[in-house]
């Protein structure tokens, strides 16, 4: 897939968006074109089939967005634009396929940690990356060498500090509520059906200021950041409690621990490094 120097999508939350830049030069990459295929959802809900239809790929170009407004917003210079900017569009580059319930049996096994995964990732280190194994459709890293060309000269340890919430604009991805969760919960609930202000996001995205002692949410967005806490109850309390997801769950997590650990008369099927296999 050639590189591109903007991107133009429609978007439901935020209609036409023009991604341009480094987001737009990083969309096309293997380690993010890989979220097309990894769904937003723990499971393909069966109480909730279209929030089974949004993938990974249309949540970070959301949080991207949201991110190109809060660096207009806060001023930022080039350097610090882009290294967010790069942050928000790679925060999931190294989530596995069902999400949590994958994540979590990895976890339990293998100490996997997504966030030191999307590390190694970038830096093209570990046993199973150093010979920079396919990561999506036959194509291998290509994230580092657009993150370090003589267009931006960013340091893939620095963005990845912003993805764990590190660093002066580390709250921005990774704080109690930050441009990940709030696309997150809007984006479901939209999917959802829920009737949301579709202007929230947008303005809470506005209304971050970097004090000395972080990140801050500017006091007149107050109705909003109340607005996003009530959509995420009401979000959660209908996705944790639908019965019939809740077997599918039961089913699915059963089935990916067979497949890890393997029965008395076939090896295990699969290892740590089938993190990257996409839900299809």
């Amino acid at each position: 897939m050639p590189l591109a120097d903007s991107l133009n999508i429609v978007d439901p939350l935020y209609d036409e968006v023009k991604l341009a830049g480094i987001v737009a030069r990083l969309a096309v990459t293997p380690e993010v074109q890989r979220l097309r295929e990894v769904s937003m959802s723990n499971i393909d809900s069966l109480s909730f089939p279209s929030i089974g239809k949004i993938s990974r790929y249309e949540h970070v170009l959301g949080v991207a967005h949201l991110a190109s407004i809060t660096a207009e917003s806060l001023g930022l210079g080039s350097l610090e634009r882009n290294t967010l900017l790069a942050a928000a569009v790679l925060h999931d580059a190294a989530t596995p396929a069902f999400g949590h319930l994958f994540e979590e049996l990895l976890k339990l096994k293998f100490r996997f940690d997504h966030e030191t995964q999307l590390f190694q990732l970038l830096g093209g280190t570990g046993e199973h990356l150093n010979g920079y194994r396919p990561i999506f459709a036959g194509r291998g890293i290509e994230c580092r060498s657009i993150l370090e060309s003589s267009n931006y000269l960013l340091d893939y340890r620095s963005v990845c500090d912003v993805i764990k919430g590190d660093g002066k604009l580390g709250r921005l991805l990774h704080g109690p509520i930050d441009l990940d969760n709030i696309d997150n919960v809007y984006r479901m609930a939209y999917h959802m059906g829920f009737a949301i202000d579709r202007r929230a996001p947008i303005l809470l995205a506005k209304a971050f200021r970097l004090e000395e002692k972080g990140v801050a949410l500017d006091a007149s967005c107050l109705k909003y950041v109340e607005d996003w806490q009530t959509t995420r109850a009401k979000l959660y309390q209908k996705l944790m409690y639908a019965q019939e997801d809740l077997c599918l769950k039961a089913m699915l997590t059963q089935a990916m621990e067979i497949g890890l650990a393997g029965v008395p008369t076939c090896e295990p099927a699969m290892t740590v490094n089938d993190w990257s296999l996409t839900a299809w």
